[in-house]
């Protein structure tokens, strides 16, 4: 008796907490990155890597149902891991911010003063004026209202990342072996 095929919604939220555990790890060496060199290449590293890990769930899918999974399927698996890993690493990156580094965004406006400061460029300035003015008035966005944009885009980036590794899986055809092989 064959087993029933998972849908594309449970191996979406299953990929989602693989991808979530991994964007933690990312966030966390970026964070460490402030201080040392080597978690900031990593957290690098890491974030160039999401499209292969991304391919390799979606493939896997697409392997296993031998080759019969539609693009939109395919897709929706996609964009739902993201949106599955947005919600993971939303409720890290709140409580780090709330309880863990309530200073964090200052001081990284801070950096992003000092780096664009030395730039003089007219579009460089005005962000200076920008970031100074929020400095001044001590008006940072909240931990909420960072982790409801951090969710809102890591479901666009994901589904538009989706879109693209979902149609290079599908053109990529299946061997014999990978047709035949049993499960």
């Amino acid at each position: 008796m064959e087993s029933q095929s998972k849908s594309v919604y449970l191996r979406g939220a299953e990929n989602g907490i693989v991808l979530g555990l991994y964007f933690c790890v990312m966030f966390i060496a970026m964070v460490a990155g402030e201080k040392f060199v080597l978690p900031g290449l990593l957290s690098s590293v890491m974030m160039l890597c999401v499209p292969f890990l991304i391919y390799l769930f979606l493939r896997k899918t697409y392997i296993e149902e031998k080759g019969y999974t539609i693009y939109a399927a395919l897709w929706m698996q996609g964009i739902v891991s993201f949106a599955g890993a947005g919600i993971i690493l939303a409720v890290l990156v709140y409580a780090y911010l709330k309880w863990g580094d309530p200073e964090f965004i200052p001081r990284q406006v801070a950096l992003l003063i000092d780096v664009y400061g030395n730039n003089n460029a007219p579009e460089s300035q005005k962000l200076v004026k920008i970031l100074r003015e929020m400095q001044h008035r001590n008006y940072y966005p909240s931990p909420r209202s960072i982790i409801s944009q951090l969710i809102m885009l890591s479901i666009f980036t994901g589904s538009i990342l989706s879109m693209i590794v979902a149609l290079i899986v599908r053109t990529r055809k299946l061997s014999r072996k990978q047709i035949e092989n049993k499960h």
